[in-house]
C-alpha cells in the first residue's frame, strides 16, 4: 500500500469517526428535547428526493442521507428486504427484527409517506455497528492510529500503535509527544523520540481539543531515497572527472543530469542547465551560440533535431558534428530504461587533425615512392604485402591500389613467372623474412624480355621488409635473341 492509500484510510476514518460522533450528539439531543422518547419518525418521498420529515426523522438520520435508497439502506438493518419503491397504495404494515420496531408506508398522489416507530433503538443498533466496524478497522489498520491529549498523552491508540511504542521503550509510550503543539492538519516526516533509525510520515487533524494522528512507517523509503541520493552523487563524482560531455534525458525528454564537460564543450551556462529544460530547448540554445552544425534551412534543422532524439532513443545516433568555429563533436546515442537517453558530446578536433595530417604524410610518402623510377615493395614481418608504387605496378603488371590479401610467396610467384627460371627467388624466399639477420640480400636476374633486373632487400623499422627492383641497361638485340627460346632447338636427354 502506497503512502497516498494510507491518506484515503485516515481521511475514510476520520470521516466515519465524525459521523459518529455526531449522530450520538443529535441522539442525545433527540431525548433531552423530544416529550415522547417513542415519537414516531415520519418520512416524505417523491421518487428518490425526501420532501418532508419529522424532527425526530431528522435527529436520527445520518448527515449523509439524502434520497430514498438512503433511508431504505438505513432501515434495512431493522427492516431486512425492504424495498421503499415497490410500496404503492395499499399500506403496508410492517414489524421489524424487534417487536418495538414497526413501519407503516403508502403511497398517495405519487408521494410516499413512511412512518417508522422505535427509530431510538434502531439508531442504537446501528451506531453500535458502525462503532464495532470502525473498531474492526482501526484494530486491523497496518496505519498507526492515536488521539492525543492536548498535555500530550495518548488517550486512545490502535494495535498497530501499541505495538510500535512496545518495540520501542525509549518513548514511553508516546512517540512524537511533541505533535501536542499542533493546531492544524499538517503532515510531516518524523522520527520517534529517541530513536534515530526508524521514520514515520505523520498526518495530524485537530477535533475538539484532540488531535488525531495517522502514521505510516517510511523506514525503508528514507533509506532508498538515501541510498539513490548516494549512488547519484558517485555518479556525479565520477561523470565530473569525465572529459566527455554528458546530458541524460528521461521519457518526458527533460534534462535530469548533466557534467561539468558538458559545461565547458557547449558553453551553455549552469543556471539555464539547472531548470532542467527540455532537450528542444538545449538543442536551440546550442544552435544559438553556433555549437551546432547549422542547416541550410528551418524545415531541416528541425529534421536533424527529430533524427537525434529518435536515434538516441533506439541507441543508434552517432554523428560527426562540424561546428562553425572549426571544432569537431562526435556525438552519440545511448538508451536507458523508461524511455530515458542520454547524449554523449566528444571534443574530437585533435584527433581527426591528427587523422589528418597523418593521411596526409601518407600520401605525401606515397607520392614520393611513386616518382621514384625503382619498383618498390615492402612487407610486414609476417610477409603481408603493404606498401608498393607506380614503378613496382608496371614492371609486375598488378593494380597497385589492390593489396589485401597479397603475401610474400604470391608475390614471388609473379616475379618468377616474368623472370627466366632461376633459383634466386627459391633463395629469397628463404632469406626474406630474416633480411634484418643477414644485413641485407641482393641478386641479379634476368626478365623475360632479355631486361637485367637487379633485386635488393633490406630491413626497415618494426621487422619490415624492402624490395628494390632496378632495372639496368637495355641489352642487344643479340642477347634479347639467345634469351629468348627456340622452337628448332630440342634437347633430348635420358
Amino acid at each position: 500500500m502506497i503512502a497516498s492509500d494510507y491518506i484515503v484510510l485516515s481521511a475514510l476514518l476520520a470521516a466515519s469517526l465524525t459521523t459518529a460522533i455526531v449522530m450520538f450528539v443529535r441522539q442525545g439531543r433527540a431525548r433531552a428535547t423530544a416529550g415522547d422518547a417513542d415519537a414516531p419518525a415520519v418520512f416524505l418521498f417523491e421518487d428518490q428526493e425526501i420532501r418532508d420529515m419529522t424532527p425526530a426523522a431528522r435527529d436520527i438520520l445520518p448527515p449523509d442521507a439524502r434520497t430514498r435508497d438512503d433511508v431504505e439502506e438505513f432501515l434495512s438493518v431493522a427492516f431486512p428486504n425492504l424495498l421503499l419503491q415497490a410500496i404503492g397504495p395499499e399500506r403496508v404494515d410492517r414489524v421489524g427484527r424487534h417487536p418495538g420496531w414497526h413501519l407503516i408506508a403508502e403511497t398517495r398522489n405519487g408521494i410516499l409517506r413512511v412512518e417508522v416507530r422505535g427509530m431510538r433503538d434502531l439508531a442504537m443498533t446501528r451506531h453500535a455497528r458502525d462503532l464495532a466496524l470502525l473498531d474492526a478497522i482501526s484494530a486491523h489498520a497496518p496505519q498507526l492510529i492515536w488521539q492525543q491529549a492536548p498535555s500530550g498523552r495518548v488517550i486512545w491508540s490502535n494495535a498497530a500503535y501499541r505495538t510500535t511504542v512496545a518495540s520501542l521503550p525509549q518513548c514511553d509510550g508516546v512517540l512524537f509527544p511533541g505533535l501536542a503543539r499542533s493546531r492544524e492538519v499538517s503532515a510531516m516526516r518524523l522520527q520517534p523520540d529517541g530513536c534515530d533509525k526508524r521514520w514515520f510520515d505523520v498526518t495530524t487533524a485537530l477535533s475538539e481539543g484532540r488531535l488525531t494522528c495517522f502514521a505510516t512507517e517510511t523506514t525503508a523509503l528514507v533509506s532508498a531515497d538515501e541510498n539513490r541520493r548516494e549512488y547519484v552523487n558517485t555518479l556525479g563524482r565520477t561523470f565530473g572527472d569525465l572529459s566527455t560531455g554528458l546530458a541524460i534525458f528521461d521519457k518526458d525528454r527533460q534534462l535530469k543530469m548533466f557534467n561539468p564537460a558538458l559545461l565547458e564543450m557547449s558553453k551553455l551556462p549552469f543556471a539555464f542547465l539547472s531548470t532542467r529544460p527540455r532537450i528542444d530547448t538545449v538543442f536551440d540554445r546550442m544552435r544559438e551560440l553556433q555549437m551546432m552544425p547549422e542547416p541550410k534551412d528551418y524545415t531541416t534543422w528541425r529534421e536533424q533535431f527529430i533524427a537525434v532524439e529518435t536515434g538516441a532513443r533506439q541507441g543508434t545516433y552517432c554523428e560527426n558534428w562540424p561546428l562553425p568555429d572549426g571544432q569537431t563533436f562526435r556525438v552519440t546515442g545511448r538508451p536507458h530504461p523508461d524511455g530515458a537517453f542520454a547524449l554523449l558530446f566528444e571534443d574530437i578536433t585533435a584527433e581527426l587533425s591528427l587523422t589528418r595530417r597523418f593521411r596526409t604524410e601518407i600520401e605525401t610518402s606515397q607520392a614520393v615512392l611513386d616518382s621514384l623510377p625503382d619498383a618498390l615493395a615492402v612487407f610486414t614481418h609476417t610477409g603481408t604485402l603493404v606498401m608498393t608504387n607506380v614503378a613496382y605496378a608496371t614492371l609486375w603488371g598488378d593494380d597497385p591500389q589492390s593489396l589485401a590479401h597479397r603475401s610474400m610467396s604470391t608475390e614471388v610467384e609473379t616475379w618468377r613467372e616474368r623472370t627466366v627460371d632461376t633459383p634466386v627467388w627459391r633463395e629469397f624466399l628463404g632469406n626474406g623474412r630474416h633480411i634484418s639477420d643477414c644485413k641485407g640480400w641482393s641478386r641479379d636476374v634476368l626478365m623475360t624480355d632479355g631486361r637485367p633486373l637487379r633485386c635488393d632487400a633490406s630491413s626497415l623499422g618494426g621487422g619490415m621488409t624492402l624490395v628494390r627492383f632496378s632495372l639496368q641497361n637495355i641489352p642487344s638485340p643479340i642477347i634479347r635473341k639467345l634469351t629468348q627460346p627456340d622452337p628448332a632447338i630440342r634437347i633430348r636427354g635420358g
